[in-house]
This record gives C-alpha cells, sequence and structure tokens, in this order.
C-alpha cells in the first residue's frame, strides 16, 4: 500500500507540474508500469504497457510486442499497395490510444490533474517519450521476415521498425537487411498527436 501510495504521489506531482524533462518522463514510465500491476489492470490498458515496455527494453521482440507484430503482419497480408501498409503501420503504433489510455488511468487513480486536458502538455510529453525510445526496435520474428512483400511492391524484406529523429521530426523507419547493405533508409512521415 505504501509503494501505491508513493506511486500515486509522484505521478500527481508530474501531471500538475508545467515542465517536463527526459528524467520525469522515464519516472512516469516506471510508475505508470508499477501502477498498472499493482492495481491488477495491465491487460486493461494495452498501449499504456505496450509503450512502457518499449521505454523499459532496448528493443521488443515478439514475446513483448506480441499484439502490434501481430497486426503489422496482418497489414502486410491484407494491404494491396505499399502506401496501404505503410499507412496502416503508422496507425497500429500511434500513440493516439496511448494518450487515451493515459487520461483513463490519470483519472481513475490520481485525485490531483491539472494539466489532463492539455493538448499542449500531451504533444511535449510525447515528444520526449519518443526521444527516449528512438532507435528502440521492434523486432518481427522469423516466419515475418520471410513473408513475401512483393504483391504489395516491396523488394526487400522487413525485420523490424523503430522511431528515428530524422530532420527535426520523428519518423517510423521500416527496418530490412537489403536496405542497409545498399546504404537505404524507408522513413515514414508520422503525426505526433492529433484529435479525431
Amino acid at each position: 500500500m505504501m509503494l501505491e501510495k508513493r506511486i500515486i504521489n509522484q505521478l500527481e506531482e508530474y501531471f500538475n507540474s508545467p515542465k517536463a524533462s527526459f528524467e520525469s518522463i522515464a519516472l512516469v514510465i516506471v510508475n505508470l508500469r508499477m501502477l498498472i500491476e499493482i492495481k491488477e489492470v495491465a491487460n486493461d490498458y494495452p498501449k499504456v504497457k505496450f509503450y512502457c515496455d518499449w521505454f523499459l527494453h532496448s528493443q521488443l521482440d515478439r514475446k513483448s510486442a506480441k499484439e502490434v507484430v501481430i497486426s503489422i503482419k496482418e497489414a502486410m497480408i491484407k494491404s494491396e499497395l505499399k502506401n496501404n501498409f505503410l499507412l496502416q503501420v503508422s496507425k497500429i503504433i500511434g500513440v493516439q490510444e496511448f494518450v487515451i489510455e493515459l487520461k483513463e488511468i490519470i483519472y481513475k487513480y490520481l485525485k490531483s490533474r491539472n494539466n489532463i486536458d492539455d493538448d499542449r502538455f500531451w504533444i511535449d510529453f510525447l515528444k520526449l517519450y519518443l526521444n527516449l525510445i528512438t532507435h528502440k526496435p521492434i523486432l518481427f520474428s522469423k516466419e515475418m521476415k520471410s513473408l513475401d512483400m512483393s504483391d504489395i511492391g516491396f523488394d526487400f524484406k522487413i525485420y523490424g521498425l523503430q522511431f528515428v529523429d530524422y530532420e527535426d521530426s520523428f519518423k517510423i523507419e521500416i527496418l530490412s537487411e537489403q536496405l542497409e547493405a545498399s546504404n537505404k533508409n524507408l522513413y515514414l512521415d508520422y503525426n505526433l498527436y492529433r484529435e479525431n
């Protein structure tokens, strides 16, 4: 009970503070992960769990990112054009659902929550968070590496993806041994945060 109280106090302190830092985001992510474990609600917040895991590990493999990898695999199979596939990938790892789930947790467990409805606050939070997970790849299984992508216009195989900071904006980089061997990169534009 003392741990839970300390976690909630630290989260409330962060969400009431006007300034964020890399250190404060790291503490928030660790505390969120512990809170959903203590409350035994991790399965109710799959995006929060996923994004906390992504921060806490140097890379995510099939086991730790199963739902996301399965969704990407389905997008590969269902897409008839590479642009459709690339758009789907951007949506699958989008942070909008992460923010929605974060807000649900905050409203449910925190009493003090001054900045929660401020879009600028969330944009700043997400920029710092994405900086912390850049170059931490989601790696696909061997089975996915061998999927023939030529039907949708790719002449290479994809083994993963990661966020990168490229030309002063966040991009999703498609990881491919064939692209790397020829010194090429494939980046997807990424909209940080938008309300529907």
